[in-house]
């Protein structure tokens, strides 16, 4: 019996060509993946900071008008990080009741940033930065930047 023979070279890939295109892509994944994770929490970090400036500005402005923060609210606007979608930071409004010219604005991290390094980011009236519940190494220069 004569074998038949083709005189054009077979098409495709072989199973091992296949596995280590696989094994690359595997491997590319796992190390871009904390990479681009990393990448989101430091946006949504950076939102959250843009927020409790945005609110600083309109508590300063309410005091401006009144001479007082007593009374001030913040608008829905911004009181979560962000405004449509999932949130993952919440942000309030404390007043101190026997210091009117007080305030502290915290943006607390809720949903996919629950577990961020930086924990919970606050901003009082003079502008004074401060985290809490924050990894132990974490400082707040390294969660107030402006990357």
């Amino acid at each position: 019996m004569r074998a038949c023979v083709s005189s054009h070279p077979a098409a495709g890939f072989t199973l091992l060509e296949l596995l280590v295109v696989l094994a690359m892509a595997t491997l590319l994944t796992v190390m871009a993946l904390p990479a681009y994770q990393d990448h989101v929490r430091r946006t949504h970090r950076a939102a959250a900071q843009l927020t409790l400036m945005e609110a600083e500005h309109h508590l300063h402005r309410y005091h401006t008008a009144r001479l007082s923060f007593v009374g001030a609210t913040l608008p829905d606007a911004l009181s979560r990080v962000p405004i449509t979608g999932p949130a993952v930071y919440r942000v309030t409004l404390s007043l101190d009741a026997g210091q009117p010219q007080r305030f502290t604005l915290t943006a607390t991290p809720v949903g996919t940033m629950s577990n961020d390094r930086c924990g919970t980011l606050s901003v009082d009236q003079t502008g004074r930065r401060t985290i809490s519940n924050n990894a132990a190494d974490t400082l707040p220069s390294d969660c107030f930047k402006a990357s």
